[in-house]
């Protein structure tokens, strides 16, 4: 078996040494999304070392395997400890930490409404009070007009959460920066293409497959008031059965669509999920995709990372793929 090696910091200093004749386990959950990517490190506790103390800022410089050059993984890399486990016996650590691009103002609830402004004015303005900058990808997405958001009670991250998920895109805050990306986009906010993975049944170690009929959905109906006319109509996106009726009335054509549209292609994704165990690969990451070939078809194909967990322990080095499918245009 190939040995696989690693690198990381606290708060710039390399701990490397110190834990690797004594790591348990290194776990990196990388998720698509605005949930937090995370960290967990487990070690035997031989106390010849001063661990770090909570808040300290965690770096996995690199991953690989020994013979090879390492990099940084593609998913995020910066953490802070949040949480610090010593038990026994045997007697060991365990840090928790979540990415330190999250923080709790970004997480605490407000009331508040955003009237009459682009998708990407809005994430800017959301991004810039945390102090962070923004990139909307593809560009001329930032124009869409979103009217009148009213924040109830929600956090900043969600907020942006829901209005991209609204108009059929991702959002997530990724290595200091808020960002806006289409599922169909083909460069990342890097400006570099997003990387595809080629994988066949001889380079995975399982794979499971679900589709889901009950998730399926031919048509979207969604409703908005037009005031000149006094009444509210009804516009449909897909076609066929079953029909998904959005309970919400919008305050336009445009941004019904767009909703309509969203919900249609989010069902698809949702109704193929896709689970693959491989050797591990540090350059696999939420976001990126997946093209599969020699499988069956229906399996075979393009697939969105949605979340991949990197794995290192004893056992050597592994990687946990979930995926969903690409949309309607997959039907």
């Amino acid at each position: 078996m190939i040995k696989p090696t690693y690198q990381i910091e606290a708060q710039g200093v390399d701990l490397t040494k110190h834990i690797a004749d004594a790591l348990i386990e290194l776990r990196l959950e990388d998720r698509a999304g605005y949930e937090s990517d995370a960290l967990e490190i487990e070690v035997a506790d031989n106390q010849d070392w001063t661990w770090p103390r909570e808040g300290a800022l965690l770096r996995l410089r690199a991953l690989g395997y020994d013979g090879e050059t390492l990099v940084e993984p593609a998913s995020s890399s910066r953490f802070a400890i949040d949480q610090i486990e010593h038990a026994g016996p045997p007697a060991r650590l365990h840090f928790s930490a979540t990415s330190a691009d999250f923080t709790s103002q970004m997480r605490e609830g407000r009331d508040r409404s955003h009237p009459n402004m682009t998708l990407g004015e809005l994430i800017e303005r959301l991004a810039a009070e945390h102090g962070y900058d923004f990139g909307i990808y593809p560009a001329d997405l930032g124009e869409t007009h979103l009217g009148f958001v009213d924040q109830s009670g929600q956090s900043d991250l969600a907020l942006a959460h829901q209005v991209a998920a609204e108009y059929g895109t991702l959002f997530k805050v990724i290595d200091g920066k808020w960002v806006v990306i289409s599922y169909d986009a083909t460069e990342g906010p890097d400006g570099e293409p997003i990387p595809v993975t080629e994988l066949t049944p001889a380079d995975v170690s399982t794979w499971r497959a679900h589709f889901m009929t009950k998730k399926k959905v031919g048509s979207v109906v969604a409703t908005y008031q037009d005031y000149d006319l006094a009444r509210r109509i009804p516009v449909t996106v897909g076609e066929g059965e079953p029909v998904r009726t959005l309970s919400r009335v919008f305050l336009d054509e445009a941004t019904a669509q767009a909703n309509a549209r969203s919900t249609l292609h989010r069902a698809w994704r949702e109704s193929r999920r896709l689970t693959i165990n491989l050797p591990g690969n540090p350059s696999l990451a939420s976001r990126q995709r997946l093209r599969l070939s020699g499988f069956r078809d229906g399996v075979n194909g393009d697939w969105l990372i949605t979340q991949v967990s990197h794995v290192v322990n004893k056992r050597g080095y592994r990687c946990r793929v979930e995926a969903e499918g690409l949309g309607y245009a997959d039907r």
